[in-house]
C-alpha cells in the first residue's frame, strides 16, 4: 500500500504537469482529467488500468502526432464558435497566472483547481469505499494480495512505462509550447481579422454610397437618353389622355363566348345584356333593398342630396361584374364620340348579318336594338320624365367625369401603390408610360372630375396592405369617386367604407330570354332551352350569365337535346364537356369519360370542400396536390387563375369558375372518398342547423345524385338535424287521437316547409327512389308534409306500391295545395292509403278521411 501511495503521489505530480498543459486545450484536458479521475475512481482495478496504460500512451502518441491537424481544426472551431473563442481568450489570458499558481503549489486555481480538490475529496471517499469494499469482499482482497505479490514485476514495468511517460511528457511540454505560439498567432490573426472586418465594413459602406450615386447617374443618363434634348417635357393634356383611355376601352371591349376558351371574343355590343341590380340601404328599421333601373343609378345623390363617392358592387362568381365594368368603360368612351351612332349601327348590321336567316331574326334584332348597346330605354312607364330625358340623365351620370380610369386588379394583383398599378395595367403603351406621372398629378388636383374603377378586389393579393384599400376607405383621394367590384365573400372588408352598396343579381327572366336568343340565334331554340331549364328547376342558375352561357354552349352542341332529368346529370354533362375540351387540346388528343378521371376529380374536390367549409372560394396555388398539377392541362377549364396564362404555374391564387361547379366537385370527393369510409367529409360537424344545411344544399343534392349510398348518409344527417331542432318537429302538428285532442300544439311553419323542401330537393336527385323513399320520410320523423313538389316526385318515380312505406307514415296536407289538386281524395287515391290520418291546416282542426 505504501508503494501504491508513492505511485499515487507520483501520479499526482504527473497530473499537475499534465494539468498545466491541458488547461490550454479543452479537449486534451478533458481526456487526461477523465483518465486520471478514472485512476482515482478505479483504484480497485489498478491492474486493469496499468495494463491499459500502454494503449492510452499509444492514444497520446497518436493524439500528439495529430496535434497540427487538431490545431487547424481548433482554428476552424474558434472561427465558428464565438463562445469557444472567448473561452480560449480568457484561458490564454490567465495562463501566466495559472502557471505561477500551479508552480507555487496553489490549491485554489479557478475552475480546474476546484475540480482537482473535489477530485481529491472524491478520492478519499473512494479510498474509504475501497476499504469498505475490501473488507466486505473477500474475493477482492485475495485479488489485491495476488496483485501485490506481483507488484515488483509490475512496478518495474510501471517504472519503464513512467520513464517513457516522462519522455512523452517532455514531448507534451514541447507540443504545448508550440500550441502557445500558435494560440498567440491565432489571437493576432483574430485581431487582424477584426481590423480587416472593420475596414471591410467601411469599404462596403463607401461602396454602397458609390453604387447609389452610380445608379442615380445611370438613371439620370437613361432619362436624358430617352428624352429628346431639343424639345422640353410636354405638359399633361387631359384631352389627349381622355382620348387615349377611350381608345383603349373601345379596343378592349371584347367578351368571350366560351367559358373555357378566350378565343374568338365578340364585340361587347353584340352580346351584352342588361343585368339586374339591387341597392342595399341601412335604415333605423334595418336593412332594405331596392331595385335599380340602370347601373348609373349608383352615381345618383341620395335622399339628402349627398353624392356617393365610394361605391361597392358585389356579386357571385360569373354574375357579370367584369363585363359590366367593360360596358361602363365603353359607354363613357363613346359619350363624346360623334360617330357613336354610326358605329353602333355598323355593329348591329354585323350582328344581323351573322344571324340565321330564319323568321326569328327580325325579333332577335329588335331585342338587340332594345337592350344591347344602349340601355337607356329601360325607364319605367310610370315615370313622368320621357325616355329621352331619362337617357340624358343616365348619360350625364357619366359625363360629369372628365376621366374614367378602369383597373383590372387581377392583372396587377401584386402591385401595392396606385403608381405601380397604373404602370402595370397596360392602359398606356410602353412609349407613353410618361403619361402615368401626369395622370397621377391630374387625379390628385382634380379629384371631383375622376372616376376610379377597380374590378376584382377579391382577386387582388395586396388587399388591405395596399394604396387601393387606403383610397377606398377615404384616407387618400377622398374626393374622387371610386367604384370597386368584388365577390360576396370579400365584401365585408370594404363594407364599412361604402356610400352605396349595390348587388348584381344576374339576368331577369326577360333578359335571360334575350341572352339565349343572341347565343342560340333565334327564338325557337331559346324558347326550347328555357322550357327545359324551367322543367328542371334551373331558373335560378340560369340567372347567372356564366352558367347560362354554359347551358347555351351545351345546347348548341347537342349535349342537352335530351335534357338530363336531374341537376346532377346536368353537371356531369358540364364537367364532361370541360374535360373533352381540355383533352382535345392535348397532343395526342385523348377523350375519356368523367368516370375515367374519378381520382383526379376527387383530388380537386377535396380542395373544393375545404374551401366551401371555410366559406373561401379563392385558394392558394400551393393547395393543389401533386396529382392535380400533373393533370393541370386537363382540369384548367374548371378553374380561374389570377394571371392571364394558359396554365396554372404562374398563378398564386386560383378559384373555381363558379360556386356550383365547386359544390359539384366537393360532392364528388365526398361520394368517392368519404362515403366509403362512413362519413360526409366533415359536413356533419359544420351543418348542424337548418340554415347551415341550406348553404350546402347543392352539395347534398349532388351527393344524392352520384350515389345511393351517399344519399343514405345525407338522409341520415338530415334526420339527425331534424331531431336536434325542436322547431322542426312535425309531431306537434298532429292531434292526439287517443286523448281525443283535436287541437295541435302548433301549426305548420315556414321553417317546416323549408326543411321539407331541403329534403325533397335532395330526394329529387336520387336514382333509386323506391328503395330510398323510407329514408326520405325518416328525415321528418315519419310525418310527411305534402307539397306539390312531393306529389310530382312520387308520380314521376312511378312507384307501384307505397303500402309498406306509408303504413307508418302520417301525411300532412295544407289547403295551399288545393290549386294543384282538386280534393284531398286525389292524394288519397294516389297514395292508395285510405286510412291515413289527414290534417288540414286552415283552421287547425283535425279531420279523419272518412268524415271528409
Amino acid at each position: 500500500m505504501e508503494q501504491l501511495e508513492k505511485d499515487v503521489s507520483k501520479t499526482g505530480n504527473k497530473m499537475e504537469q499534465l494539468e498545466q498543459g491541458f488547461a490550454k486545450t479543452d479537449d486534451k484536458v478533458e481526456q487526461l482529467e477523465q483518465g486520471f479521475a478514472n485512476t482515482d475512481n478505479k483504484m480497485g482495478q489498478l491492474e486493469k488500468d496499468v495494463s491499459e496504460t500502454g494503449g492510452k500512451v499509444k492514444q497520446l502518441e497518436q493524439g500528439f502526432a495529430k496535434t497540427d491537424d487538431k490545431v487547424e481544426q481548433l482554428e476552424k472551431d474558434v472561427s465558428e464558435t464565438g463562445g469557444k473563442v472567448k473561452q480560449l481568450e480568457q484561458g490564454f489570458a490567465k495562463t501566466d497566472d495559472k502557471v505561477e499558481q500551479l508552480e507555487q503549489g496553489s490549491a485554489k486555481t479557478d475552475g480546474k483547481v476546484e475540480q482537482l480538490e473535489q477530485g481529491s475529496a472524491k478520492t478519499d471517499d473512494k479510498v474509504e469505499q475501497l476499504e469498505k469494499d475490501v473488507s466486505e469482499t473477500g474475493g477482492k482482497v485475495k485479488q489485491l494480495e495476488q496483485g501485490f505479490a506481483k507488484t515488483d514485476d509490475k512496478m518495474e514495468q510501471l517504472e519503464k512505462d513512467v520513464s517513457e511517460t516522462g519522455n512523452k511528457m517532455e514531448q507534451l511540454e514541447q507540443g504545448f509550447a508550440k500550441t502557445d505560439d500558435k494560440v498567440e498567432q491565432l489571437e493576432q490573426g483574430f485581431a487582424n481579422t477584426d481590423n480587416k472586418m472593420g475596414q471591410l465594413e467601411k469599404d462596403v459602406s463607401e461602396t454602397g454610397g458609390k453604387v447609389k450615386q452610380l445608379e442615380q447617374e445611370v438613371r439620370s443618363q437613361r432619362m436624358k437618353e430617352n428624352k429628346p434634348e431639343a424639345s422640353p417635357v410636354e405638359p399633361f393634356d387631359v384631352k389627349i389622355c381622355r382620348s387615349k383611355l377611350a381608345e383603349h376601352y373601345k379596343r378592349t371591349a371584347k367578351v368571350p363566348t366560351s367559358v373555357w376558351s378566350k378565343a374568338s371574343p365578340v364585340d361587347i355590343h353584340q352580346i351584352y345584356t342588361r343585368l339586374s341590380w339591387v341597392k342595399e340601404e341601412q335604415t333605423p328599421a334595418g336593412s332594405s333593398q331596392s331595385e335599380l333601373t340602370h347601373y348609373t343609378d349608383v352615381f345618383t345623390p341620395n335622399k339628402n342630396g349627398d353624392v356617393p363617392n365610394r361605391i361597392l358592387v358585389q356579386g357571385q362568381t360569373g354574375i357579370g361584374k367584369s363585363t359590366f365594368v367593360k360596358k361602363l368603360a365603353v359607354d363613357w368612351a363613346e359619350l363624346d364620340d360623334e360617330k357613336t351612332e354610326v358605329k353602333q349601327g355598323d355593329a348591329l348590321e354585323r350582328f344581323e348579318n351573322d344571324a340565321d336567316t330564319s323568321e326569328n331574326n327580325e325579333e332577335t334584332s329588335q331585342d338587340y336594338k332594345d337592350t344591347a348597346s344602349d340601355e337607356y330605354d329601360t325607364a319605367s312607364e310610370d315615370e313622368n320624365t320621357s325616355c329621352d330625358e331619362y337617357e340624358e340623365n343616365q348619360k350625364n351620370a357619366l359625363k360629369k367625369f372628365e376621366l374614367v380610369l378602369v383597373i383590372n386588379l387581377k392583372e396587377v394583383s401584386k402591385c401595392q401603390s396606385l403608381r405601380d398599378v397604373i404602370s402595370h395595367c397596360n392602359i398606356f403603351p410602353e412609349e407613353e408610360k410618361a403619361l402615368t406621372e401626369g395622370l397621377l398629378s391630374y387625379i390628385a388636383k382634380n379629384q371631383e372630375k375622376v372616376l376610379l374603377v377597380f374590378d376584382g378586389y377579391d382577386e387582388y393579393r395586396c388587399g388591405s396592405n395596399s394604396e387601393i384599400y387606403e383610397i377606398f376607405r377615404g384616407k387618400k383621394l377622398r374626393n374622387c369617386c371610386v367604384l370597386i367590384t368584388t365577390r360576396i365573400s370579400q365584401a365585408d372588408e370594404l363594407r364599412e367604407f361604402k356610400d352605396v352598396h349595390a348587388n348584381i343579381t344576374g339576368f331577369s327572366e326577360e333578359d335571360g330570354k334575350v341572352f339565349m336568343k343572341r347565343m342560340l340565334g333565334g327564338k325557337t331554340e331559346a324558347k326550347e332551352l328555357r322550357r327545359h331549364l324551367s322543367a328542371k328547376n334551373l331558373e335560378d342558375l340560369a340567372r347567372v350569365p356564366l352558367l347560362l352561357l354554359f347551358f347555351c354552349t351545351l345546347w348548341k352542341q347537342g349535349k342537352l337535346k335530351y335534357f338530363p332529368e336531374t341537376k346532377t346529370k346536368l353537371y356531369l354533362e358540364i364537367v364532361q364537356h370541360v374535360l373533352y375540351h381540355s383533352q382535345g387540346k392535348q397532343s395526342p388528343a385523348r377523350f375519356g369519360k368523367v368516370q375515367d378521371f374519378k381520382v383526379i376529380l376527387a383530388e380537386i374536390g377535396k380542395v373544393a370542400l375545404e374551401c366551401l367549409l371555410k366559406d373561401d372560394h379563392v385558394f392558394e396555388y400551393d393547395q393543389l396536390s401533386a396529382a392535380i398539377l400533373c393533370e393541370e392541362s386537363l382540369i384548367i377549364g374548371l378553374l380561374q387563375v389570377t394571371e392571364y396564362a394558359e396554365n396554372l404555374r404562374p398563378a398564386g391564387m386560383v378559384s373555381f369558375i363558379h360556386k356550383s361547379i365547386q359544390e359539384f366537385l366537393a360532392a364528388w370527393y365526398i361520394t368517392y372518398r368519404c362515403v366509403p369510409e362512413g362519413n360526409l367529409g366533415g359536413i356533419e360537424e359544420h351543418a348542424r342547423t337548418l340554415e347551415d344545411c341550406e348553404t350546402l344544399e347543392n352539395v347534398f343534392q349532388f351527393i344524392c345524385g352520384l350515389s345511393d349510398d351517399g344519399a343514405v348518409k345525407v338522409f341520415e344527417h338530415l334526420t339527425s338535424v331534424g331531431i336536434s331542432d325542436p322547431t322542426l318537429d312535425l309531431s306537434k302538428i298532429i292531434p292526439d287521437l287517443e286523448n281525443e285532442t283535436d287541437v295541435p300544439l302548433c301549426d305548420v311553419t315556414a321553417k317546416h316547409r323549408r326543411f321539407s323542401k331541403l329534403v325533397y330537393n335532395s330526394f329529387q336527385e336520387v336514382h333509386s327512389k323506391a328503395e330510398l323513399l323510407s329514408h326520405c320520410f325518416d328525415c321528418t320523423g315519419g310525418i310527411v308534409l305534402v307539397t306539390k313538389q312531393l306529389t310530382e316526385l312520387l308520380q314521376k318515380a312511378k312507384l307501384k306500391d307505397l303500402t309498406q312505406v306509408t303504413h307508418s307514415v302520417i301525411f300532412l296536407y295544407s289547403n295551399s295545395l288545393t290549386s294543384h289538386m282538386s280534393t284531398p281524395y286525389e292524394l288519397v287515391e294516389f297514395l292508395d292509403c285510405l286510412h291515413v290520418p289527414l290534417r288540414i291546416t286552415k283552421n287547425s282542426k283535425f279531420s279523419q278521411l272518412e268524415t271528409l
